[in-house]
């Protein structure tokens, strides 16, 4: 479950600030191959326990549509709430997982 956590939070943090140098510098591939590192890091997590790897996917999922829409600086507060939504989503799948675990 804490590698489920772990790789969505870095798929957020290469999401974001690509977004924010995408707008500041212009660069359009900003952030993919973080984003295609954590995606493969999810896959391996996968072998292991397909609901974490499931919920961390979500999440992914969540972070690189906001990061293919290019929003700007002043959409970021919606991509915010957006990934703030994704990570209850995580969250409940993981507790659900985790009462079928037990």
């Amino acid at each position: 479950m804490w590698l489920s956590l772990a790789f969505a939070y870095c798929a957020g943090i290469f999401g974001v600030r690509a977004i924010v140098r995408d707008y500041r510098d212009g660069r359009k591939g900003a952030g993919w191959l973080g984003l295609g590192v954590t995606l493969a890091l999810i896959a391996l997590l996968f072998t292991q326990s397909k609901q974490a790897a499931a919920a961390a996917l979500l999440f992914w999922i969540a972070v690189s549509g906001c990061r293919a829409l290019r929003p700007t600086p002043g959409s970021l507060r919606r991509v915010g709430w957006i990934l703030v939504g994704a990570s209850v989503a995580q969250a409940m799948c993981l507790l659900l997982a985790l009462g079928s675990w037990g």
